[in-house]
């Protein structure tokens, strides 16, 4: 961790300085992660740092992971991508459910 952050709290609070946590995100940040994490749409999401030196790792700001089959699904440095993902699976998840309500 960087020399300039003395605790996990300090470092998870300046990941959040600079974003809108989205309406409906659940904070399931834990203090042993490298950074703090929301679970959206069976998504989680973890945001890093908004000024990349200062990231624990290589990673990109937003990193996300399918939460049913435990796998990694993207990373970017702007939030739209990360909408874009978990809205689309939100509207094809509807739509798969009024098919099968339709039958």
């Amino acid at each position: 961790m960087n020399e300039e952050y003395y605790t996990p709290q300090e470092y998870f609070r300046d990941c959040l300085r600079h974003f809108a946590i989205p309406k409906g995100w659940q904070n399931v940040s834990h203090l042993n992660d490298e950074a703090p994490s929301f679970i959206f749409n069976d998504y989680e999401i973890f945001v890093e740092h908004h000024d990349s030196i200062q990231r624990l790792t290589d990673s990109k700001r937003f990193i996300v992971y399918d939460l049913k089959d435990e796998s990694f699904i993207m990373e970017s440095d702007f939030i739209e991508d990360v909408e874009s993902i978990i809205n689309f699976s939100r509207k094809d998840k509807a739509i798969i459910k009024f098919k099968k309500e339709s039958k």
